[in-house]
């Protein structure tokens, strides 16, 4: 090992401590991936090194070298080690705007009025323009469209096409999905459907011809807490409706993904609503994969970010007492990082909140191109248009572009920027009016709460030879 001449050195700005047990830490290093256990002496130790003296140098050598080696200790200040991102940055920038990702809303029209849903704005609008489908002149602009892009941005990776909405599966929509669908195929595309499930047995015998990637649909727990939330215009619940075309699609052999939306309201029925998937025998089955994820709760924005905290923790909790429960994917803040670690995979820092702001395009029924599900029909979003020609609006695409943890001071000041991003765009315009500004995941939760929980779980999956002191 080198010497450490440990004078210049100093604790490196992203290596994070996470207690997970008596006197036993994580130390995590969220630029170079590195993640080692440690005790409270070597914690003691990193935070305390700019002060120590020869003595302790020499009577900790080997663990300083190895220190150094990981990235935990370093000889750049604070400001350099940002700046020694910044050659990354514009290399992961470069892939990222070359890998690019379509969606089609094939109306903004919807047969359910779900009591959390986030399209809520589009509700305010004139009652012709929601209803508004795609039609055949439309999508050929879309693939035309597509085809350009591609071509501009050297995209080489033939991501599916996702098709969403709204509810793209409208009865009256039929006949557009199934022209999008075959001038789809001829194309060369596969497709991502994503449906809230209520008419889905009515669209089986057409979408099994196109061998879709898989549908998505939405589940938010047993019938008893689901129809309370993802209603119809007539207040009447679509459980049934939706495990109808669940059946029906598996029957057919499309794989399928569920998606559970939590909030308050449901958390702690999470349990039950495995215990249903099992009764079903849908838990062993390898073509349904199953996720939740939190509701973004708009409508209560002075209390968001301490029911995120309280969700991180009632998740966890819910993972550690019901292992059952953790079929469901859960997307946590960060969690692409310490899987890919501890998985042995190399991790590439998040740059973006979202990297949808550089590499999505959403078409929408009305000309209009966003980055975003989340911000559709809203100008403040829009990057361009495919009608009558594909045009792009490059200012706005260069302001998104440009809302990285480099150009948001509260990023430069963060330990977890380089998990998060600066968190996302749309969050940020909610609560503080600007997408231009940060908006933090509770991190804190995250180190506190999950990411013990989450070592412990691998390390009980994995021999005791593969875990190491010091190393995992």
């Amino acid at each position: 090992m080198s010497k450490v001449k440990i004078e210049k050195y100093k604790k490196s700005f992203y290596s994070v401590f996470s207690p997970i047990g008596t006197d036993e830490y994580l130390l995590v290093n969220t630029y170079t991936g590195a993640v080692d256990v440690i005790d409270l002496d070597v914690k003691e130790l990193l935070e305390t090194i700019q002060d120590i003296d020869k003595r302790e140098i020499e009577e900790n050598m080997e663990l300083l070298s190895y220190l150094e080696e990981r990235g935990h200790i370093l000889s750049l200040c604070k400001k350099e080690e940002i700046s020694s991102l910044e050659s990354l940055f514009a290399d992961t920038f470069n892939s990222q705007v070359k890998k690019r990702s379509y969606a089609i809303v094939l109306t903004y029209d919807c047969n359910l009025r779900c009591i959390y849903c986030f399209e809520k704005d589009v509700w305010k609008k004139k009652k012709t323009w929601v209803k508004k489908v795609l039609g055949k002149n439309e999508i050929d602009k879309i693939f035309k469209s597509i085809k350009e892009i591609d071509k501009l941005f050297q995209n080489k990776y033939n991501l599916p096409i996702e098709l969403t909405g709204g509810e793209p599966l409208l009865l009256r929509n039929r006949e557009n999905i199934m022209y999008t669908l075959e001038k789809g195929q001829k194309e060369g595309y596969k497709f991502i459907i994503t449906t809230n499930g209520v008419t889905l047995n009515e669209y089986i015998n057409l979408i099994k011809n196109y061998d879709p990637i898989c549908i998505r649909v939405t589940l938010d727990g047993i019938k008893e807490i689901h129809d309370k939330r993802r209603i119809n215009p007539h207040g009447e619940g679509s459980f049934d409706q939706i495990i109808e075309g669940i059946k029906l699609a598996r029957e057919n052999g499309i794989p399928l993904y569920i998606k559970t939306n939590v909030d308050t309201g449901n958390i702690n029925e999470v349990p039950d609503f495995v215990e249903f998937i099992r009764s079903e025998g849908w838990a062993d089955d390898p073509e349904i994969t199953y996720g939740i994820a939190l509701v973004k709760e708009y409508d209560n924005i002075p209390n968001i970010i301490k029911n995120r905290k309280y969700m991180i923790n009632k998740i966890t909790e819910l993972f550690k007492k019901h292992p059952e429960v953790r079929i469901l994917y859960f997307s946590i803040p960060g969690g692409e990082f310490f899987e890919k670690i501890f998985e042995g995979n190399y991790f590439i820092p998040k740059f973006y909140g979202c990297t949808s702001l550089v590499s999505q395009f959403i078409f929408d029924p009305h000309g209009s191109i966003y980055p975003c599900m989340l911000g559709l029909s809203g100008n403040i979003w829009r990057v361009g248009k495919y009608i009558p020609e594909l045009s792009f609006e490059e200012s706005k695409i260069k302001s998104l572009r440009n809302r990285n943890i480099f150009n948001m001071q509260k990023c430069k000041k963060c330990t977890f920027a380089l998990l998060c991003g600066g968190g996302c765009a749309y969050d940020a315009y909610r609560i503080r009016g600007t997408y231009q500004q940060s908006f933090c995941p509770p991190f804190n939760e995250v180190f506190s709460s999950w990411l013990p929980y989450f070592y412990h779980k691998i390390k009980c999956d994995i021999s005791e030879e593969e875990v190491t002191h010091g190393h995992i």
